[in-house]
């Protein structure tokens, strides 16, 4: 816990505040509840601090029906993460607080630095989703999420269904991967 504490103090923290819904959506959405009671991982290729999407709004929407969510932002790998570093040099210490509660029913998760290539090579990919997977666990221990639904946005994390013990899992898929540089 000790640790937890110095790193809040060294690092500012990122605004994870989500925009207010109006007045006539909180309407709707009372009318519509949708599913509730689930517990819901978000593996998103998008951070939550990043651009607004259907991404955050989903898991927000989710969240607010009565559902547990995780989000877990954009994993980056190491050739990335020194490309980027001086805008996102305080990711490996959010990756050490583990899951930060950001609404009722909504936490937020940063995951470790992995290993580049993971596109090109199969066994640098199950080595990542390896890892992913253990701090995962650990985190859906800590929330008591008990067989969740996997909520994917890339298809390179399908290994995780079956290393999180989830019941159902989504694949939404709202990119062109082969229209990204680097990833195909």
């Amino acid at each position: 816990m000790k640790i937890r504490n110095i790193i809040k103090r060294i690092v500012p923290m990122v605004d994870v505040t989500a925009p207010q819904v109006s007045e006539a959506a909180a309407m709707k959405l009372k009318e519509h509840r949708g599913f509730s009671g689930q517990s819901i991982i978000a593996l998103s290729t998008q951070d939550w601090g990043d651009l607004w999407t259907g991404k955050q709004r989903f898991m927000l929407q989710f969240a607010r029906q009565g559902n547990r969510v995780l989000y877990v932002e954009t994993q980056f790998h190491l050739l990335t993460y020194l490309r980027l570093f001086r805008r996102h040099w305080k990711r490996i210490f959010l990756f050490l607080l583990g899951a930060r509660e950001i609404e009722p029913n909504l936490y937020l998760y940063t995951p470790p630095i992995l290993l580049p290539a993971f596109q090109i090579f199969i066994w640098i990919n199950a080595i990542n989703n390896f890892v992913l997977a253990i701090f995962l666990r650990s985190i859906l221990r800590k929330l008591s999420f008990r067989d969740p639904v996997l909520w994917l946005y890339t298809h390179f994390n399908k290994p995780l269904v079956k290393g999180l013990r989830c019941k159902k899992a989504l694949y939404f898929c709202v990119d062109e991967l082969s229209a990204a540089r680097g990833l195909i």
